[in-house]
């Protein structure tokens, strides 16, 4: 039953712009030692706003001594997206899948800041939003 508990979807927004957008984490567990791993991070719009595609995301990966990742700091690429329903030419949600080698067995946290933009036709947020997420490693 413990394990459950890590595949779990966690949702956070920041209380300043939670009308704006939303972002969440999810694990893809199991993870083993030494073999490549991955959490998905989901930007979502609301309210007008949309993922801007032209704002370079990022994961700045905060000491996680026990999960190596290929960088300081990540570049990601979209995934799959959801078109937003007013304007089928931008996309309201976005995923972006984090790799990283969990180096040993036992828990492990998944933790850094996760950089994205959304915007309307007036005006941008820039955001970088601290994520946590605990782990277990196989």
């Amino acid at each position: 039953m413990f394990p459950a508990l890590f595949m779990a979807l966690v949702v956070l927004a920041t209380p300043l712009d939670a009308d704006e957008y939303a972002v969440g984490l999810a694990s893809k567990a199991p993870y083993a030692a030494g073999m490549k791993g991955a959490v998905t991070l989901t930007v979502t719009a609301y309210k007008g706003y949309h993922v801007n595609p032209e704002y370079p995301v990022t994961f700045k990966p905060d000491g996680a001594e026990a999960l190596k990742f290929a960088g300081v700091r990540l570049k990601l690429t979209a995934g799959k997206k959801t078109l937003c329903e007013d304007d089928s030419n931008d996309a309201c949600a976005a995923d972006f899948a984090v790799e990283f080698v969990p180096e040993k067995k036992g828990p492990a946290k998944f933790a850094g800041t996760f950089s994205f933009s959304v915007c309307t036709a007036k005006r941008c947020l820039i955001k970088n939003v601290p994520l946590a997420l605990a782990i277990m490693v196989e």
